[in-house]
């Protein structure tokens, strides 16, 4: 009986052994199985040197069409005009040799109502193909413009005409042709509205921006 109970024992005992051994052995295959499944994975992927050269080449290709496009817009078709005499009809039949406006006349009328024709500035001056009046204008008076920049002063006696203001503001160079400056002010019934006083003036002004600062104190007293 007692060796049938230590041959019971024995044999239990290689049983709970050969249990641990099949759980360790299926404990090993699935952690192996893993790694291999991982390397796999891992493996699978591109190199990161591979994908920062991608970048780096789509950074380059962008570049080369930014310098392209700028190249394009760099050498887009110009004009050379070139401006030795800056009144106002040599100004216009010059560009108009050039193509860029069709009527002289309006072009000499818009200079000396606005009265910045006087701001033409001799040289020569790369207009691109295609430019409006505006920006051909622009273009021309800019240098001249900005080099005329200050502020006057205008002392307007009581009473007074339009030409004896016309006389005053063309002293100072605010505007370029006497008459077409009493024609405006006699168009817009101006000279009731302008107060006798002292003005400072910001120039360069337009000669209808110069009327409106002539009138603004009686419109601000008529708006009251």
């Amino acid at each position: 009986m007692k060796i049938f109970n230590r041959l019971t024992s024995t044999f239990i005992g290689l049983l709970r052994f050969l249990a641990v051994l099949a759980i360790l052995a299926v404990l090993v295959f699935i952690i192996q199985w893993r790694i291999d499944h991982l390397f796999a994975m891992t493996s699978s992927e591109k190199p990161i040197s591979t994908t920062i050269t991608e970048e780096i080449d789509s950074s380059k290709k962008q570049l080369e069409h930014l310098k392209e496009t700028q190249t394009k817009e760099e050498t887009a078709p110009t004009v050379l005009v070139n401006i030795d005499n800056t009144d106002p009809k040599a100004v216009a039949q010059v560009l108009k040799e050039s193509g860029f406006i069709q009527d002289p006349e309006t072009f000499i009328q818009r200079s000396l109502r606005e009265g910045h024709g006087k701001y033409f500035t001799k040289g020569t001056f790369d207009i691109p193909k295609g430019s409006t009046n505006d920006e051909v204008f622009a273009l021309l008076t800019k240098s001249g413009l900005e080099a005329a920049k200050r502020t006057v002063q205008i002392e307007i006696p009581s009473p007074t005409t339009p030409e004896e203001v016309a006389n005053i503001v063309y002293k100072e160079g605010l505007i370029q042709n006497e008459k077409v400056f009493v024609q405006m002010l006699q168009e817009q019934n101006a000279m009731e509205k302008i107060q006798a006083g002292g003005y400072n003036i910001q120039a360069p002004i337009k000669a209808q921006e110069l009327i409106d600062q002539l009138t603004k104190y009686f419109k601000e007293e008529t708006a009251q």
